[in-house]
């Protein structure tokens, strides 16, 4: 059988899974670009830790998602010796009578799941530093937690490269054009040739997929790491929690309990209008204002100024749905996971591996597909490389 040569653009979040994925399959070459190193800390993967959730109040369609890459981690995390989740549980607040609190209810019930409900004063006892309003109610996933994000990302690609992928660390690619017996991969040091390329490039995703630009916004998520004013306080060894309203952020007790990392979603993250550039890393003080509005209306118990804080990047669509899809023959675009990529990390790069290879998917993402109506890749042209 003909071996095939597949380039991953990208080894991240979802580019690391791809990696492994297709390395572990018959007769195929696969190669992995990177233009920091893997479980570099520049992109979504930022800040130590990525809350996940078993039930997510989403739509139905992403159900075979989770249990796929709930799996799929387990088979990794066997594979690696190594654990990559924290089973800490996951503890959503919302206001009781909240369409997004019946959409939870509603999920777990159709799963099979069990979310356990927790009333305000028992939410009071779990976390003595936060504030909960009478209206308030906790649903606890005991099957959630914490991932630990870089770590996830450079354990995986270590294992793709033990089962044979050729990681290219510190290799921009600066462009891709397709033609019809092949795609030419330009870096910034050569051309080369594959039969598939697989684009999952994060929050630099304009660079190559132009005719994602309209669809596909990059936002700087900015996470602080804040101490209680009792030094003697500690913060666990609780769940990771997140709001939905009326301020949407979440939180993560550090593993020594005594720092929680809190971070913001929605609007108030800053957009960027390009990939990220270097300035684009400095956390500015009305993005640390987001934050004083945070710790003064919910958590009295903590200083109000973070001891720490650390900016990514990361790619969002206006319905929050990825960009997950062959764009041509030759190309398949994984993109914009807004926020959501890490839970379903390794599902989404399998997924993306089967699209390259023209194979049916393991999971049903025939709901992701978008029309671009755009060329799918820019092109390149330098010094070929064999």
């Amino acid at each position: 059988m003909v071996r095939r040569k597949i380039a991953v653009v990208g080894v991240g979040t979802v580019g690391a899974q791809a990696l492994y994925s297709l390395a572990g399959r018959e007769n195929i070459e696969v190669h992995g670009f990177e233009r920091y190193s893997p479980g570099h800390a520049n992109g979504a993967a930022g800040g130590e830790g990525r809350i996940f959730r078993r039930v997510l109040g989403a739509q139905d369609e992403y159900r075979p998602l989770i249990d796929r890459a709930f799996t799929l981690w387990d088979q990794l995390e066997q594979a690696t010796g190594r654990r990559m989740r924290i089973f800490a549980g996951s503890l959503t607040i919302a206001p009781r009578d909240s369409l997004y609190a019946g959409a939870m209810r509603s999920e777990a019930e159709a799963a099979g799941r069990e979310l356990e409900s927790l009333t305000p004063e028992a939410m009071r006892r779990l976390y003595s530093f936060q504030h909960f309003h009478d209206s308030d109610i906790g649903l606890l996933d005991r099957d959630g937690g914490v991932i630990r994000s870089e770590l996830a990302n450079l354990l995986t690609a270590q294992a793709a490269a033990d089962r044979g992928a050729h990681i290219h660390s510190r290799e921009e690619v600066m462009g891709i054009s397709e033609g019809p017996n092949g795609v030419s991969l330009t870096t910034d040091g050569a051309v080369y040739t594959f039969d598939q390329v697989i684009v999952t490039t994060g929050a630099w995703a304009h660079q190559l997929a132009p005719s994602v630009a309209s669809t596909v916004h990059v936002h700087k998520p900015v996470s602080g790491w804040f101490v209680p004013k009792d030094d003697g306080a500690l913060f666990g060894p609780g769940p990771v929690f997140g709001r939905s309203a009326p301020i949407q952020f979440y939180g993560i007790p550090n593993a020594d309990q005594r720092m929680v990392k809190l971070g913001y979603a929605g609007m108030r993250q800053t957009p960027i209008s390009t990939a990220p550039e270097p300035s684009d890393y400095f956390v500015s003080a009305q993005e640390l204002d987001h934050f004083t509005e945070i710790v003064e209306t919910h958590f009295p118990g903590l200083h109000p100024e973070p001891v720490r804080v650390n900016a990514y990047f990361e790619g969002y669509t206006d319905d929050a749905r990825p960009v997950l899809q062959k764009a041509s023959n030759r190309v398949t675009l994984a993109l914009g996971f807004s926020g959501n990529g890490f839970k379903f990390a390794p599902a989404l790069g399998e997924v993306a591996a089967d699209l390259a290879l023209d194979n049916d998917p393991s999971v049903d993402v025939s709901f992701l597909r978008r029309d671009f109506g755009a060329p799918a890749v820019v092109s390149a042209n330098t010094t070929t490389r064999a």
